[in-house]
């Protein structure tokens, strides 16, 4: 049997959604930009800012960073929600 790689295919690409591991630059910046902000009383503003952070530093949705971001006492839905984005979460 040939498979795509002995037959000079390319494989085809990630699906969307694939899971990303994050850098531990990537967890500390997640981290560090959760830690600036009250997490009971986070504000519109605050989420669009904190997915801005999210986003330039190359971090995509995921389980990973839904993770990190529940390990800092914050919900990466609720974050997405205040955004008004369609989820920190989504896979």
């Amino acid at each position: 049997m040939i498979n795509a790689m002995s037959s000079g295919m390319m494989p085809p690409p990630p699906r969307a959604g694939t899971e990303q591991n994050l850098t531990e630059d990537q967890q500390n910046l997640i981290s560090e930009t959760l830690s600036q902000y009250d997490v009971e009383n986070l504000t519109e503003a605050d989420a669009l800012s904190i997915v801005e952070a999210f986003s330039e530093a190359g971090i995509q949705p995921g389980l990973a960073l839904e993770k990190a971001v529940s390990s800092s006492g914050f919900d990466a839905k609720s974050i997405g929600d205040l955004a008004g984005v369609l989820s920190l979460i989504h896979i």
